[in-house]
C-alpha cells in the first residue's frame, strides 16, 4: 500500500469509524474500531427479497487471530452481534466481517 492510500484510509477509519468491543480470537472484550455498514433489504420481483445485512469492518492489525464465526461484536449502545462469515479486504487491509444479532449477555 503505498503512503497516501495509507493516509486516506486512516482518513476515512478516524471519519467512520468507532469503538466496539470484540471478544474472540485472543480477545476478551477488547475495544477495536470498526466501520458498520447496514445494506437495506433487496426486492426482487416475484420473491420475496432477501434480508438486510450488516457488517463491520476491522482492520487485519486489530485482531490477533483471523475472526471466526461465532465471535462477539458489541456496540456502544449495547447492540450484540454474533459473526456469520469473514472476506479478507487485502486492498483495504481489513476484514469485513458480516453479522447477525446476538443474544443478550
Amino acid at each position: 500500500m503505498l503512503p497516501h492510500e495509507a493516509a486516506a484510509l486512516a482518513a476515512i477509519r478516524g471519519l467512520y469509524g468507532t469503538e466496539v468491543r470484540y471478544t474472540g480470537e485472543g480477545l476478551t472484550d477488547e475495544p477495536v474500531v470498526a466501520i458498520r455498514t447496514d445494506e437495506p433489504a433487496t426486492n426482487y420481483q416475484g420473491l420475496e427479497g432477501r434480508a438486510a445485512r450488516t457488517s463491520f469492518e476491522i482492520q487485519f492489525s486489530d485482531l490477533p487471530a483471523e475472526p471466526r464465526k461465532g465471535n462477539i461484536i458489541v456496540e456502544a449502545d449495547g447492540s450484540r452481534w454474533s459473526v456469520n462469515d469473514k472476506d479478507p479486504h487485502a486492498d483495504v487491509a481489513a476484514w469485513v466481517l458480516t453479522v447477525e444479532e446476538a443474544e443478550q449477555a
